[in-house]
């Protein structure tokens, strides 16, 4: 089972299963149904996934299938005690409420289920992004604005509160953890080009003047060639805070 909130995501995601140079299809058995739509009204918690696939899809119940849907995190339509695994990356940072997302995570899996989320790492360890955030507040190029109440940022800085939640949600065998994912850029123009496409560096240069880019362009090879450069031993591009446990 393959799923996120957006359509956008689930159509690359077939796109990669349907992609000709993939080997998951060329195995006998190995099925998959991507779709950019939801399984079920939002509030539904009644999806059955061996029903759907073997009397709405037809396959045999020896066929190994790969669903793939939009889906909210924090109100999943699946039926209660679904899966023996549940992971997610970088989503639980990104959802409106956290607890809802671990709850109804808790909710759909089985007994015995192990499950892992990764969040966002501590914020002097993710230069990736903290480069661009330092040059665009020199260049005044930041929205303007009350901070925002909550941040990507969050729930890395609280490993020990996390925990405590988790605890009393019913969640056993927590560990949690630091883990460098440094990115390994060519060279500061590989930097600059790749960080100028997300979507932050999309709004704040999408109106300024040539003048004005190339200079931000400069700053940001400038930053990146001095934390992150080939002499830097450990770049700190990228951290995650990984968090696994099981549904007792």
């Amino acid at each position: 089972m393959s799923c996120d909130i957006s359509d956008e995501m689930m159509r690359l995601t077939k796109s990669k299963f349907e992609d000709p140079n993939s080997e998951y299809l060329e195995v006998p058995g190995n099925k998959a149904v991507i779709e950019d739509k939801e399984f079920a009204p939002m509030g539904s918690h009644d999806f059955c996934i061996e029903e759907h696939t073997t009397k709405t899809l037809g396959f045999s119940d020896k066929d190994r299938v790969v669903l793939g849907g939009i889906v909210n995190n924090e109100c999943l339509p699946f039926k209660a005690n679904t899966f023996d695994c549940y992971l997610a990356n970088l989503s639980l940072m990104l959802v409106d409420n956290h607890r809802n997302m671990l709850a109804e995570a808790f909710r759909v899996t089985q007994s015995g289920a192990a499950l892992a989320f990764t969040v966002w790492g501590l914020k002097p360890n993710i230069q990736n992004f903290e480069i661009l955030n330092e040059v665009l507040e020199k260049h005044d190029l930041k929205p303007k604005g009350p901070s925002p109440i909550k941040t990507t940022y969050d729930l890395g800085k609280n490993p020990e509160g996390l925990r405590d939640e988790m605890q009393g949600m019913g969640f056993a065998k927590i560990r949690i953890w630091y883990q460098p994912m440094n990115f390994n850029f060519a060279d500061a123009e590989n930097y600059a080009e790749g960080i100028c496409h997300t979507n932050l560096a999309v709004a704040c240069l999408k109106n300024v003047d040539a003048e004005k880019r190339a200079a931000v362009i400069a700053d940001l090879k400038g930053l990146y060639n001095e934390r992150m450069g080939s002499h830097v031993l450990d770049p700190k591009s990228f951290e995650v805070m990984v968090i696994t446990a099981v549904k007792p």
